[in-house]
């Protein structure tokens, strides 16, 4: 498959220009201003600064519901005083309370990226990367989708790259436009990774998101062996599903292949290949290549399938799970896991 690789990281971001996202997170921004404040803001107290700055910002934002929700009650009582409806009123004062300080902490984490959040969607399209600007490109029909893809990579931290140590080698497998790529940027500058993405109608938001962040992608899906196949869409660009097929235009290289082209190991391996996962653990040899897998699961792919079936498998390919998180909205759900000692 053809190798589709940017220009290294460093030299191709531009810095950004000082805009309203940096008037409005200058303490919580990790990008460098320029101007007579840049000696304090990248001396070491920086981080004391921010972290005081964005404990404050949370608390007087959290003090002023508070009082706000103490008046409205007093209100209330005078009106009905109902033993009832006061206890009820406190539950929902509670949970709006904690509604507030989810919100504020969601908009700090995508301050942090240089993603300004209005009421319910992101402001404009941009993105920033280990102090580096940019556009996202994405499908425009498909924009709220992936402002919600990027709150659960970024804000919930869904692969749970915030754990993971500095890896060398990184394989995105379902890269789709990209998104995880971009994160594991934003983690690891010096990393190098490899995205994989069989979908021809993403690949233009692929390519242009991968050269930003100096990503080699392969319009190519991953499977046990080389071959072709269809896709099948559905909903929209994140759920299509690969078919094997001799006569399908997609292209299908071995997931043996994918390892050994990014130099024979893989520090950190992410699947979300919509069922695709179940061939490629079948391939013993490769995953002894592998340290760590962090992965959306899909029960529904491999009918009979339990979560013991997955966890057991990854138990004889050496692998121990770190986090299991099944969904509640049906058979699929989150996990990582990492290689055994000795193995």
């Amino acid at each position: 498959s053809e190798a589709h690789t940017a220009e290294p990281f460093a030299e191709r971001i531009t810095p950004a220009s000082p805009s309203l996202g940096f008037l409005c997170g200058l303490l919580l921004s990790e990008e460098v201003p320029e101007g007579w404040w840049g000696g304090w803001y990248g001396s070491p107290l920086r981080n004391l600064y921010r972290d005081i700055g964005a404990g404050c910002f949370t608390l007087v934002l959290l003090l002023l519901s508070f009082v706000l929700q103490i008046n409205t009650e007093r209100i209330d009582n005078r009106l009905i005083p109902n033993c009832i409806y006061y206890s009820s009123f406190q539950h929902t004062r509670f949970n709006m309370l904690k509604r507030i300080q989810k919100s504020v902490a969601f908009r700090m984490q995508m301050a942090r990226f240089g993603i300004l959040y209005g009421r319910s969607n992101i402001l404009g399209n941009s993105f920033k990367i280990a102090g580096r600007k940019f556009h996202l490109s994405f499908p425009k029909e498909e924009k709220n989708i992936h402002e919600t893809e990027i709150g659960k990579i970024l804000f919930e931290d869904c692969y749970g790259l915030r754990r993971i140590r500095r890896p060398s080698t990184i394989l995105d497998i379902g890269a789709n436009i990209g998104l995880f790529s971009v994160a594991a940027r934003h983690y690891f500058p010096d990393s190098t990774i490899q995205a994989y993405e069989p979908n021809k109608e993403v690949e233009p938001f692929l390519k242009e998101n991968c050269k930003k962040v100096s990503v080699s992608y392969f319009n190519t899906a991953i499977g046990i062996e080389s071959g072709m196949a269809s896709l099948r869409l559905r909903e929209n660009s994140l759920h299509s599903v690969l078919i094997p097929e001799r006569e399908g235009n997609i292209s299908v290289s071995s997931f043996r292949d994918a390892v050994n082209r990014i130099g024979g190991k893989v520090d950190l391996l992410k699947l979300d290949c919509e069922g695709g996962e179940w061939e490629i653990l079948e391939d013993i040899d490769s995953w002894s290549k592998v340290k760590f897998v962090t992965m959306e699961y899909h029960l529904w792919a491999k009918p009979g399938s339990t979560l013991s079936d997955l966890t057991g498998q990854l138990d004889r390919l050496g692998f121990i799970c770190v986090t299991v998180e099944p969904s509640p909205n049906g058979p699929f759900g989150m996990l990582s896991a990492k290689r055994k000692e000795g193995h």
